[in-house]
């Protein structure tokens, strides 16, 4: 018995193909006419598709071979795919994959508002989407995205820098499944993106507003009190977000990516620094005492 005449579906594709890199794969498709044939099958029934790896070497004819033929793919990743994607070639899968739960198009310089447009119009079962630095992509795609993909719980669109507060605040409406929410390095952002997200985003777990310095305190109060589910606080850079507002969250067992200071400075009746555990003691029977 020679190696294709094994069960191709059962054996070569689950227990041999699948331990195969990206350029195994063509190598072995290129072997002979049945090879071919079994490598194009596997192509088509294939759920993940990733080439990152392969991103600066794969050409627009081998992903059209990996993708064309395929509407069962879930997972599509493309990092860093600049200088072969197009709107036209990411289009094709997107028409073609009613499936999608993930796509990754982060670093993807060539593309534009079409592809995140097609995405929405053919892939109503997204549930994650990746558009980190992609800087063409725009607020009006954003909320086209969040009006058609209502089941979105994972969206990252860090160094976004045409999104605004109107996008985040239809995003976080549209899709009340969002468990993170990353708007990284995106300076439209304000303390209006935050409230939307505190009133709004209930399910959320991790939220990203790092360097984002229009964001202050007024609006990291609003999220202590309402998202009661946050686990995850990225505040890095934002210089009008202060201990102030952090207590609360801090209390609520809050990973912050801020230190949590050793020392705070003195409020009325604790005239000396103290450490961190007693100043959230007397600061808190200070702010009964007020009320």
């Amino acid at each position: 018995m020679e190696f294709l005449d094994l069960p191709w579906e059962d054996v070569l594709h689950q227990h041999v193909l699948v331990h195969l890199d990206l350029q195994d794969l063509f190598r072995l498709l290129q072997a002979c006419r049945n090879a071919k044939s079994l490598v194009e099958l596997y192509f088509q029934q294939c759920r993940r598709v990733d080439v990152t790896y392969w991103s600066g070497r794969i050409t627009v004819g081998a992903f059209r071979l990996l993708t064309n033929n395929n509407s069962l793919i879930q997972k599509l990743v493309l990092t860093n795919c600049r200088d072969w994607l197009s709107d036209d070639v990411i289009g094709e899968v997107f028409r073609n994959s009613a499936q999608l739960r993930h796509v990754n198009m982060s670093g993807c310089s060539r593309l534009s508002d079409a592809s995140v447009r097609c995405l929405a119009s053919s892939c109503p079962l997204l549930q994650e989407v990746l558009l980190k630095d992609c800087h063409w992509l725009s607020a009006e795609a954003l909320c086209a995205l969040a009006g058609s993909c209502a089941g979105l719980r994972y969206v990252d669109v860090e160094s976004c820098w045409d999104v605004n507060d109107a996008a985040v605040k239809a995003l976080v409406t549209a899709c009340k499944s969002l468990r993170y929410l990353s708007v990284c390095k995106v300076y439209g952002v304000t303390d209006a993106s935050v409230i939307a997200v505190s009133h709004n985003a209930a399910a959320l777990t991790e939220l990203n507003i790092v360097g984002c310095w229009r964001v202050s305190d007024y609006s990291v109060r609003e999220l202590g009190e309402y998202c009661k589910n946050l686990q995850v606080l990225h505040i890095r850079d934002c210089r009008d977000i202060t201990e102030r507002s952090l207590l609360s969250i801090r209390q609520h067992g809050v990973l912050v990516d801020r230190p949590t200071p050793r020392y705070f400075p003195p409020i009325h009746g604790i005239d000396d620094p103290v450490s961190s555990e007693y100043y959230v003691q007397k600061l808190s029977h200070h702010l009964n005492l007020q009320i």
